[in-house]
């Protein structure tokens, strides 16, 4: 069986089967923040903070002036500040890197009377970013892994290497969790998505939500890709094992101006443990049968930043192939599968 699919880069259409669950790792980092006075360096409290990128988010400062963003996903990012008797400020773009911290400063200028709100490029020379690394735990996770989570639930037919792999929350049925990649539905309302149908390799992280929507009553499942950095970042990854199970990953991303990108290639195959072993089939045929199976997939995710640095468009798209052969992996009649070569 051989699928082919090719999305264009303004929307996502993941039509083709995939591979065995694979290995989505969850690469975050923190931010670090500090917002003092600019003439006298004190701390600035209940400070309105609104962290702007791969993840949104909202908080006020503490009375120390200080806010930590944890298990920030890895990506673009800049922070707008707000605070009444104070000019709004917004610091430039910067990276958050996996395993990384990155400790922002921000001085604040008292508003003047005939001063008015300053804009962001108006205060861009007191705002000072340092990147420190910082080392923390990992956080991974896999596909198989959901279903240890407290009432999400993943099924599948282990004995079949081409049976759906489907989701589903708190026992209720399949169709009514939602699927999605980026935000992204990867199903159509009502309908059960299939995880074998996605190159899962290209994930880099997942939520879940119980809360109901329209396309999913019981709530859904968010899985997210890599998303575009300001600096060069290159990885290369692969595994092999046992029955030919090998899969390699090879990952860049960055910015050129103010494009940024995503370029990402993996590719995964195996065996079963049955190919190759002869028997007879329902045909009358004794043959060797077949059951290795190839998954490729490829990833690319432009995001382009307008000229006011608030505002950026972000396309992508995904190509998998699959290749995969049918195997019986258990006896149903008088002579396994009932399938020739």
């Amino acid at each position: 069986m051989f699928r082919r699919v090719l999305a264009p880069l303004l929307a996502l259409a993941i039509l083709a089967s995939s591979s065995m669950p694979a290995l989505a790792q969850s690469s975050t980092g923190e931010i670090d923040l500090n917002v003092v006075d600019a003439k006298t360096s004190e701390p600035l409290g209940n400070v309105r903070t609104f962290l702007l990128g791969a993840q949104t988010a909202n908080a006020l400062t503490t009375a120390s002036g200080a806010i930590k963003f944890t298990d920030v996903p890895v990506g673009i990012y800049r922070i707008r500040l707000q605070l009444r008797g104070y000019n709004g400020a917004s610091t430039r773009e910067f990276d958050v890197l996996p395993d990384r911290a990155v400790h922002v400063r921000i001085l604040l200028s008292k508003r003047t009377a005939a001063g008015g709100t300053s804009t962001a490029s108006e205060n861009d020379s007191n705002l000072k970013v340092i990147g420190v690394v910082t080392a923390h735990s990992n956080v991974s996770i896999t596909t198989d892994a959901l279903d240890k989570l407290a009432g999400v639930s993943v099924t599948t037919d282990a004995t079949d290497p081409n049976s759906a792999i489907t989701i589903s929350l708190n026992n209720q049925d399949e169709s009514q969790t939602a699927l999605t990649l980026d935000g992204i539905p990867l199903s159509a309302p009502g309908s059960a998505g299939n995880l074998r149908g996605i190159g899962t390799d290209l994930f880099s992280g997942s939520s879940v939500s119980f809360a109901p929507t329209a396309g999913g009553l019981a709530g859904g499942v968010n899985f997210s890709t890599l998303q575009p950095t300001q600096a060069l970042q290159i990885r290369a990854n692969g595994t092999t094992g046992t029955y030919d199970r090998n899969n390699y990953a090879f990952a860049a991303t960055g910015s050129v101006d103010s494009l940024g990108f995503v370029v990402e290639h993996t590719w995964r195959g195996s065996n079963s443990p049955l190919t190759f072993n002869v028997y007879e089939d329902q045909s009358g045929l004794t043959y060797a049968h077949g059951g290795d199976s190839m998954t490729e997939s490829d990833l690319l995710k432009l995001r382009y930043t307008l000229g006011d640095e608030r505002t950026s468009i972000t396309a992508s798209g995904i190509d998998t192939n699959r290749l995969a052969y049918q195997i019986c992996a258990q006896d149903v009649t008088i002579l396994p599968c009932g399938a020739g070569p």
